[in-house]
C-alpha cells in the first residue's frame, strides 16, 4: 500500500512539474509576444487602435524565439570575429582545466590570489557594469523608428523603410543587439568564475544577499568575520546588479525585434464601399490596407494620404481584400 501511494505521489509530482513548465513557457511567450507586437504598433504609430488577443501574443512570442534561435543567433555568432575570439578563449580555458595547463599557469602567475582581492573584483564588476550600460544604450531602438505612418514632430517628411539598404541596416542592428547580449552573457560568466567559492555559499547572489541582510544564516556571518565583514556581501550585490542589467537587455531584445525585423505587411484592399453616413467624409486612395480588425471595427490605412481611419463594421457595405503587401512600398 505504501509503495502504491508513493507511485501515485510521484505521478502527481510529475504532472504538476509538466503543468508548471507549460504555464511558465506560455507566460514567457505571451509576455514576449506582447512586447513585440506593442513595439511594432508604436513603430507604426497605431498602438491605440491595434487590438491583439492572448493567442496572438503567444504565437508571436514563439515566432520570436524560433527566428532568434535559428536565424539571428547563428548569424550573430558566425559573422562576428569577437564571438569567435571569446569562444576561443573559453575553449582554451576549458581545455586547460581538463589537462591542468590553466591551473599551472595561474599558480605561477598568482592570478588566483590576485582575483580574490576585493578591489580587483570591484574593478571587474564596475567595468562590466559600464559595458552593460553601453550595450543597453545601443540595443534601444533608434528614435526614428517611431510613428512611421505619420510625420514626426521635427521631420515633416514621412519616414519610409522601403529601400533594401535601410532594411538591411535594420537587420544588422538587430544582429548587433544579439552580439551585445552574447558578449554580456560571456562577461557575466567570467565575473562569476573569478569568484572562487568551493562551499557554494555565494554562488547565487540573490539568495546570498537575502540571507546576509536578514541574518538568517549564521554560517555566512562566521565566514565573513574571517574574510572581511562586507567583502562578499558587496561582491554579491555587484553581481546581482550585473544580472539585472543583463535581464534588461533580454527584455529590450523583443522590443528591438518588433521595431527592426517584424514585417510591415498587411492585406491590400481592392474594393471598399462605405454607407451614406461616411460617403465623402473619408478620402480613399489607390493603395489601401487593412491594418487590423477588431470585434466591431476596421482599421484602414490609406498610403497615398498617410491617413489611418477607424471605421465601424456597420458603416462598411462592401470590402474585398487581396494578398499582403508592405505598406512602406
Amino acid at each position: 500500500m505504501g509503495e502504491q501511494h508513493q507511485i501515485i505521489q510521484n505521478i502527481v509530482k510529475f504532472f504538476g512539474w509538466i503543468a508548471a513548465i507549460t504555464a511558465g513557457v506560455s507566460a514567457l511567450l505571451s509576455v514576449t509576444g506582447f512586447m513585440l507586437l506593442q513595439s511594432h504598433a508604436h513603430l507604426l504609430g497605431v498602438s491605440r487602435v491595434f487590438h491583439h488577443t492572448v493567442e496572438d501574443y503567444l504565437y508571436q512570442g514563439g515566432n520570436f524565439f524560433i527566428t532568434t534561435l535559428f536565424w539571428a543567433l547563428p548569424v550573430a555568432i558566425i559573422g562576428n570575429i569577437y564571438i569567435w575570439f571569446a569562444a576561443g578563449i573559453i575553449a582554451l580555458y576549458l581545455l586547460g582545466k581538463r589537462f591542468t595547463w590553466f591551473d599551472d599557469i595561474t599558480q605561477r602567475l598568482h592570478t588566483q590570489e590576485a582575483l580574490q582581492q576585493a578591489w580587483v573584483r570591484w574593478v571587474a564588476i564596475l567595468a562590466a557594469a559600464i559595458l552593460f550600460l553601453l550595450f543597453i544604450n545601443h540595443i534601444i531602438p533608434p528614435s526614428n523608428a517611431q510613428d512611421l505612418l505619420f510625420a514626426a514632430r521635427h521631420h515633416p517628411e514621412v519616414v519610409k523603410r522601403a529601400t533594401p539598404q535601410e532594411t538591411e541596416m535594420l537587420k544588422n542592428q538587430y544582429l548587433l543587439s544579439m552580439l551585445y547580449v552574447i558578449l554580456s552573457a560571456l562577461i557575466l560568466w567570467f565575473i562569476t568564475r573569478i569568484h572562487r567559492d568551493p562551499a557554494k555559499k555565494t554562488s547565487t547572489p540573490l539568495l546570498y544577499v537575502y540571507d546576509r541582510l536578514t541574518g538568517k544564516t549564521a554560517e555566512h556571518q562566521v565566514t565573513e568575520k574571517t574574510s572581511g565583514p562586507h567583502t562578499e556581501l558587496f561582491s554579491a550585490i555587484g553581481r546581482l546588479f550585473l544580472s539585472l542589467l543583463f535581464l534588461v537587455q533580454l527584455v529590450v531584445l523583443p522590443v528591438q525585434y518588433g521595431k527592426t525585423l517584424y514585417p510591415n505587411t498587411f492585406h491590400r484592399i481592392s474594393h471598399l464601399v462605405f454607407d451614406e453616413t461616411l460617403q465623402g467624409q473619408i478620402s480613399q486612395s489607390k493603395n489601401m490596407y487593412l491594418l487590423n480588425e477588431r470585434s466591431g471595427e476596421y482599421v484602414f490605412y490609406f498610403s497615398d494620404t498617410q491617413e489611418v481611419s477607424l471605421v465601424k463594421k456597420a458603416n462598411v457595405l462592401n470590402i474585398a481584400i487581396t494578398s499582403r503587401g508592405n505598406i512602406f512600398r
